[in-house]
């Protein structure tokens, strides 16, 4: 029998043993990719708000912001803004805005505000070139350019229309509300912040709040607001209050429908006759899905191995056999395909070993960038580079695009700036089609997995409303055993593993021989192929088998007794920066892929306001947004 080795996190601590830099090194580029997948992952939710690494030193001395509203709630605005990058150099400030809100007054839809026209320009001369990531929930945007870098005070111009701050005829002030949450969440201390608000009749009545207080005038349709010494990460709120009528029908926000849990899955009479027949058939599904749980394999036949044309007599698995050691990986199988077929479902070290696996292939180049004083690295770049000489996957083409974007390189702090990414959720799915497209399974893990959490889902409302209906005449205790039965059905569905093909098991084996080999060969027992790096082509594959470690301290004493080099050319092609990558703060400085351009992003994904709340009373404020520096 073989023993199935444990699959460990690559980020796991690496207890008190003396490590040597170069497995240090390997341990961190797997802690890297899971950070990256983890947080491109993520964004797409929720985002932990986690402390930034904005150089304290940084700081915004003049925001000053022009709206000038027409009848129908465009504002054109322009923002002034002093940036002080101090002795801190940087590549310039970047901005965040709001884009939907919830409404507490009515879960049922967004309020969107719409923006257009972005310009930049910078009067100090800075470079003023302008990138949008323009997402569901905020647009963002960055200025400068990754090579140029500067000290002291810049001064930067942006101009743009935004639409939907208006709030017609409020029912609490009785006039036309000009009610803007300029910002919420800078990742800078702002010392002085002016805006001033111009619409097409005048004043009646205006009002602010931030941090620290801020005064508001009023002269004919121009309404001035002032504050300074406004911290990071604090809102500045302005409302201008016109004449009831003062905007046309055309200033109405947009409206969007908004889902969740309340309108898309009610208790309703359908959904009630549909639990009761999910109950019906709850014992009858139960029994086929632990059916179609058993592997397949092809009868008469050495484990491995497949059948010419891949047909032949099948019959279920009883147990596992021994497999002979394999020196080579199965044949047009990727280390990500593996770790799914191992346990039946693709995640993120899957997706990890898939990025490891493509960019020792060629595919991309991670390079460290900008060591400070002490050697540390802050930033890290990808650089995806045209590879003719291999063939993609269709899920691995979709993956680097994805990852990339439109462009042939990104960064940790382009990393930062991105928002409802969701680049891990379509990759791992993308690897549970592709597991079942090459035959492998009867049905995508994914598909049977939540077939399965649907089943037990379905028990546990029957439970459910079988409680609550009997609780009026005291037989609730009777849905308490059917609610329990439905959530460990659903819980097993999640964890149950699909029954593979006769071909998927006969891979499995494949799989499994190899790992045999990665996880007992020693040193002098290492098989090299002609013109092929071993050392970088398996370590994707150790990754998958939890033995990354183990195979780097191999090829660590080849290399000590000069029987064997690697070659580095995936890792910046600079042997010497992956050697030395460890003692530059590697690691550590991966744990800041959620902090400053990030955080602002949370807040947009975060925003909520109400449509009837008077601005004058504390209520609502649209917008919002804020920005920081890169």
């Amino acid at each position: 029998m073989v023993r199935t080795a444990d699959r460990q996190s690559p980020c796991q601590p690496a207890g008190q043993r003396r490590r040597r830099s170069r497995r240090r090194v390997i341990a961190a580029l797997s802690c890297l990719m899971v950070i990256l997948l983890s947080t491109v992952g993520m964004q797409g939710t929720t985002l932990a708000h986690a402390d930034d690494d904005t150089p304290s030193s940084w700081s915004i001395p003049q925001y000053d912001l022009t709206a000038n509203v027409d009848r129908d709630g465009n504002a054109r605005v322009t923002v002034d803004m002093a940036f002080d990058f101090s002795n801190d150099r940087g590549r310039g400030p970047y901005l965040t805005f709001v884009k939907r809100q919830q409404l507490t007054d009515d879960p049922d839809h967004w309020r969107m505000i719409d923006y257009s026209g972005f310009s930049a320009s910078s009067p100090s001369g800075a470079n003023s070139a302008l990138r949008i990531t323009d997402k569901d929930a905020a647009v963002q945007l960055r200025i400068g350019t990754q090579g140029l870098t500067y000290s002291g005070v810049q001064r930067y111009r942006v101009s743009f229309t935004v639409h939907g701050l208006i709030a017609p005829h409020n029912s609490s002030s009785g006039l036309d509300e000009f009610n803007w949450r300029v910002f919420d969440s800078f990742d800078v201390p702002i010392a002085s912040a002016k805006v001033k608000v111009t619409g097409p009749a005048a004043v009646s009545r205006t009002a602010c709040s931030v941090s620290g207080g801020c005064q508001a005038v009023s002269s004919g349709s121009t309404a001035e607001f002032t504050a300074s010494d406004i911290p990071r990460r604090k809102a500045l709120q302005v409302v201008a209050g016109f004449p009831a009528g003062t905007f046309s029908d055309q200033a109405v926000a947009r409206l969007d429908k908004r889902y969740h849990v309340g309108n898309t899955f009610g208790l309703n009479p359908a959904t009630g006759i549909g639990a009761v027949l999910a109950a019906l058939l709850a014992g009858w599904a139960a029994v086929r899905a632990r059916r179609r749980s058993r592997d397949e394999e092809f009868a008469g036949v050495a484990a491995g191995i497949i059948p010419p044309g891949g047909e032949g007599p099948v019959q279920t698995r009883r147990r596992d056999p021994e497999v002979a050691v394999a020196f080579q990986p199965p044949r047009d199988v990727s280390p990500a395909e593996a770790g799914t077929l191992l346990d039946g479902s693709a995640d993120t070290e899957d997706a990890t070993a898939g990025l490891l696996d493509l960019a020792v292939r060629g595919h991309l180049t991670i390079t460290p960038m900008n060591a400070d004083r002490k050697g540390r690295t802050e930033n890290w770049s990808f650089t995806r580079t045209p590879h003719s000489g291999d063939k993609l996957r269709d899920w691995e083409r979709q993956y680097l695009d994805m990852f990339f974007g439109r462009s042939s390189e990104v960064t940790t702090a382009e990393l930062r700036g991105q928002h409802d990414n969701n680049t891990l959720s379509v990759t791992t799915g993308n690897l549970n089609t592709a597991v079942k497209a090459y035959g492998w399974y009867h049905t995508d893990p994914l598909t049977l997995r939540l077939r399965s959490l649907g089943a037990g889902l379905g028990v546990a409302l029957i439970g459910l409303l079988i409680a609550v209906a009997g609780a009026f005449v005291g037989w609730g205790l009777l849905g308490v055993p059917v609610l329990l039965i439905g959530i460990v059905m659903a819980v097993a569905g999640l964890m149950r593993s699909p029954g593979r093909t006769a071909k998927g098991t006969a891979v499995l084996d494949q799989i499994k021989g190899f790992r045999l080999y990665l996880t007992t060969a020693e040193a002098d027992q290492i098989k090299f192929e002609e013109g092929i790096d071993v050392f970088s082509r398996y370590l994707p594959w150790a990754t998958v088998f939890g033995v990354a470690d183990r195979w780097v301290k191999i090829f660590q004493d080849l290399e000590a007794r000069g029987v064997y080099h690697a070659d580095y050319g995936w890792y910046g092609g600079n042997q010497m920066a992956f050697n030395m990558a460890f003692a530059g703060g590697f690691a550590s400085s991966l744990n800041d892929m959620t902090s400053a351009m990030s955080s602002s992003m949370q807040a947009a994904s975060a925003s909520s306001t109400s449509s009837a709340g008077s601005g004058f009373s504390g209520g609502g404020g649209f917008g919002g947004g804020g920005g920081g520096g890169w």
